[in-house]
């Protein structure tokens, strides 16, 4: 834990010196605006499969040419089941050159979900702290548009 603390101090110090406007891609004062969705069927063990539906908005806005700090709304839904979230993340954009920029991600947030219980059992909600990251690459189809591909955590 120290040592990923020590990583991202070095990466903000070294970021705030390595702040150059990236070549046709202005980034700084704009707004990230856009989402993922999941569409995918989920299996355990021999139990049947169950459909899962998952939309998931988010807001951004560039405070300077690297930094951003953001929004995202996660919407899950299953057969019986669903969940409702408020994700805030603040996302570091590495100064390369080029139409693809790595960027990373820390995010922590609030999620409620709901059981909806069959026949005469009650309804369970159950609510949880969930903090992730993420990496990935954002691959710019013109200044204004881009396909973000990512890993997480």
């Amino acid at each position: 834990m120290r040592r990923l603390l020590i990583f991202c101090f070095v990466l903000a110090s070294i970021s705030l010196y390595a702040q150059e406007e990236k070549p046709g891609i202005q980034l700084h004062k704009n707004w990230l605006l856009g989402g993922n969705g999941q569409l995918y069927l989920e299996k355990v063990g021999d139990q049947t499969g169950r459909l899962i539906f998952v939309v998931e908005p988010q807001a951004g806005y560039f405070f300077s040419p690297s930094w951003m700090v953001g929004l995202r709304a996660p919407l899950s839904f299953r057969s019986n089941e669903y969940e409702i979230g408020v994700l805030p993340f603040v996302r570091y954009y590495f100064p390369v050159k080029g139409d693809i920029i790595p960027f990373l991600e820390a995010n922590g947030g609030y999620k409620l979900r709901v059981i909806i219980g069959l026949d005469d059992e009650p309804n369970v909600n159950e609510t949880s702290w969930v903090f992730g990251a993420r990496g990935g690459g954002a691959f710019f189809l013109n200044d204004h548009a881009s396909i973000d591909l990512f890993l997480f955590y």
